[in-house]
């Protein structure tokens, strides 16, 4: 009774003995191949062993099995003939998106002071 089912298939579903049943909007045929549910598995096991989305099992599930889905769309847009191993590869590593900084302008050193004068008086023929 008290853990999550995900069921793959043509429409993936997760739920529990008890409750409503969610259906996953992502995904494609060619995640009928061999392999890809093993990919959704290990994905779904690597979300889970993070403590921060063990609080959430529920939504870490739903979002992964999206995640996963649309990642076979979007290679199924680039090409027909795609591998597990592909699949795997789109959903990882994550890489947070850089952020771009502000550019540094570099401002020219201030001119050099001019060196000190030096307070003689000369005096020519005894003026």
């Amino acid at each position: 009774g008290n853990c999550w089912v995900v069921l793959k298939g043509r429409q993936t579903l997760t739920g529990r003995a008890e409750g409503p049943v969610y259906v996953n909007s992502s995904g494609n045929p060619g995640l009928a191949q061999g392999g890809s549910g093993d990919v959704l598995a290990g994905f779904l096991g690597g979300l889970l062993a993070q403590t921060e989305l063990q609080s959430q099992v529920n939504q870490t599930l739903f979002t992964g099995v999206w995640l996963h889905g649309y990642a076979g769309d979007r290679l199924e847009a680039k090409r027909s003939n795609w591998s597990a191993e592909d699949l795997a590869a789109m959903l990882g590593p994550w890489e947070e998106p850089e952020v771009p900084q502000a550019p540094v302008i570099v401002a020219p050193p201030p001119p050099a002071p001019p060196p000190p004068r030096i307070g003689l008086r000369v005096s020519i023929n005894g003026d």
